[in-house]
């Protein structure tokens, strides 16, 4: 067996809506924003993301992150590759 690397996309939420109107919060709860140009800025300020994808309905903000992911092959001796 051998293994490959493989990459992977995760998301992860930063601001949720706090309602009614367009107030946002930071996922811990600890900083609340006017809207959500505020809300994007200060999670630009913190991390330097700049890629946001918005769940308009859920009312969530979330980044996305790539993670390498080791994918172990199986060798078939059926083949000679053992």
């Amino acid at each position: 067996m051998y293994s490959e690397v493989e990459e992977k996309i995760e998301e992860q939420p930063v601001l949720k809506r706090v309602p009614p109107g367009d107030r946002w919060e930071t996922i811990d709860g600890k900083k609340l924003f006017p809207n959500l140009t505020a809300g994007l800025d200060f999670i630009f300020g913190q991390s330097g993301v700049t890629d946001f994808k918005i769940y308009a309905r859920k009312g969530v903000v979330c980044t996305e992150q790539k993670i390498e992911v080791q994918k172990e092959v199986t060798k078939y001796s059926l083949y000679g590759e053992d």
